[in-house]
């Protein structure tokens, strides 16, 4: 099975910048949130995972655009995810996240 960042390592360089933009964007937003709520000073382990898993979600976005279909099948890909979220302790984190994928209408990823 191929972790996250061999994954990543498949995409060419136009899907690899468009990765880093979604990535950054979406840590920003974490990191302005994080600060403003709790203060940088509060950083923790939990929130080194959440990052993690913004990774891994932009991951999934590509393999569901049919980006990475060629370099990676569907399970390879949420397979990963589940292993990166089993591994951390981050079960708030993904409820918060279920819950917003909830308010917006889209469908809650199944850990």
């Amino acid at each position: 099975m191929k972790n996250i960042t061999e994954i990543i390592n498949t995409l060419n360089r136009e899907d690899m910048t468009l990765w880093n933009k979604a990535r950054n964007e979406m840590r920003r937003a974490y990191l302005t949130a994080h600060n403003l709520i709790i203060g940088v000073e509060s950083w923790s382990h939990d929130d080194d995972t959440f990052t993690d898993y913004i990774d891994a979600v932009v991951v999934t976005l590509f393999e569901r655009s049919g980006r990475l279909s060629q370099n990676a099948s569907d399970h390879e890909v949420e397979n990963d995810i589940r292993e990166l979220v089993r591994s951390k302790s981050t079960n708030n984190a993904i409820n918060e996240v279920r819950e917003v994928q909830r308010e917006n209408g889209a469908q809650p990823w199944k850990q």
